[in-house]
């Protein structure tokens, strides 16, 4: 415990120290690399060794701000002697001092103050951004936090509970914004519609209500309830009526009697290039690509000069159709009968990647049972790499050549 004696001088040693500005609110202003000490723990190492901490404080132009905290800067880190000092004091980084690197020029005061969590990820959980002066950070040790410091377990529970708080809030908002987009989307396709243009049918996949729908963990297809959003009936009036409950391979039933306006019972499906994206279904003409996978399988099938990836289901997608002028040419007959059955065969290839890439994507993922179909879709836009699934389908089909 340090004496009567020693707690008045060492008053007296941090006293005479400069004070920092009152623009700086009571915190620091980081300017450059800057070294912050906490006045209390070098308190308790003035009480071993006062000779070197008054030796340390007053040989440096070092400053003293109301939060408890002195610092001084420099423009380069040249703080190897005070580190080595602080050592030999028994003080330890990112408890009794840390070190900031202030150059924040890149920043706006807004766009740090959102993300000084992960700029600063190492003294954020003890600090708090006051301000951006002059494209440096103004910041203040947090109130009540010195006790937690003081104490190793506290400070464990504290940075446990902190950044998984900071996880959770990084996720929710990240939600937030991917959440965003749906009615974005629908917006940009109403939009369109007032303007006359063309609706195509992976436009209306904003309008889908699919929060109770899941993705299947056996056959990595999507199940449960759909229907439309009222919002369609800007567009497509009687689509609003549409709803049903969408089952996947697992549970489908080929009795199943048909919804009305569709060719087969799928409202949606993901992506078969990649996983990661939501189409809409249910057509001969459905696609079963996302648009940027899309292209790329257009441009391999161009450049092999044949159709070897469907991008659908109808043979007329894949270029193969016999005209009626053909119907009794016995030749051209047996031709697109061949032609089919290789798309057919094609197309069970297909089945046979997505399965496989939907298993990769869960593992991948961390998924170990069915998930719904939104936590699915946040968490491949988040993890997924999309331009590696694409290109190992086509690695797949171009071994098929």
């Amino acid at each position: 415990m340090i004496s009567k004696k020693q707690r008045k001088a060492f008053k007296r040693l941090i006293g005479s120290l400069e004070k920092c500005f009152d623009e700086n609110e009571g915190g620091t202003h980081c300017v450059f690399y800057t070294l912050l000490i906490r006045v209390r723990s070098l308190e308790k190492a003035y009480e071993k060794n006062p000779g070197l901490v008054g030796s340390y404080v007053t040989g440096k132009n070092i400053f003293l701000s109301k939060d408890g905290m002195i610092s001084l800067c420099e423009m380069g880190f040249y703080f190897d002697e005070d580190l080595r000092i602080l050592k030999e004091l028994g003080l330890e980084q990112n408890k009794d001092f840390f070190l900031v690197d202030g150059d924040a020029l890149c920043f706006r005061e807004e766009e740090l103050r959102d993300d000084f969590a992960r700029v600063y990820s190492d003294i954020s959980p003890y600090f708090d951004f006051i301000k951006l002066m002059e494209g440096h950070p103004v910041i203040r040790l947090k109130k009540g936090i010195e006790t937690i410091l003081d104490d190793d377990e506290k400070n464990r529970d504290y940075l446990e509970l902190y950044f998984r708080s900071l996880s959770e809030k990084k996720e929710k908002e990240a939600r937030r914004k991917f959440n965003e987009k749906k009615k974005i989307h629908q917006k940009e396709v109403l939009d369109k519609h007032k303007r006359n243009e063309t609706i195509y049918g992976q436009d209306l996949v904003c309008f889908v209500h699919y929060e109770e729908m899941k993705v299947c963990l056996t056959c990595g297809e999507i199940f449960g309830d759909w229907r439309y959003e009222e919002e369609i009936g800007e567009i497509f009036p009687k689509y609003v009526s549409l709803s049903g409950h969408q089952k996947c391979t697992c549970k489908r039933d080929r009795e199943e009697e048909k919804w009305p306006g569709f060719d087969f019972n799928e409202a949606l499906t993901l992506c078969y290039g990649c996983g990661a994206e939501l189409l809409i279904s249910g057509s001969r003409w459905s696609v079963w690509f996302c648009e940027s996978c899309k292209e790329s399988v257009i441009s391999f099938n161009s450049l092999l000069g044949s159709p070897l990836i469907p991008l659908g289901r109808h043979s007329i997608m894949t270029g193969i159709e016999l005209p009626a002028a053909s119907t009794h040419d016995e030749n051209k007959i047996k031709q697109f009968v061949s032609q089919v059955n290789l798309l057919v065969d094609r197309i069970h290839l297909l089945l046979n990647w997505r399965q496989g890439l939907m298993k990769r994507n869960f593992a991948s993922l961390g998924i170990s049972g069915d998930i719904l179909l939104t936590d699915y879709l946040f968490k491949a836009d988040q993890e997924i790499p999309k331009i590696q699934n694409l290109q190992g389908m086509l690695a797949f089909f171009a071994q098929k050549i």
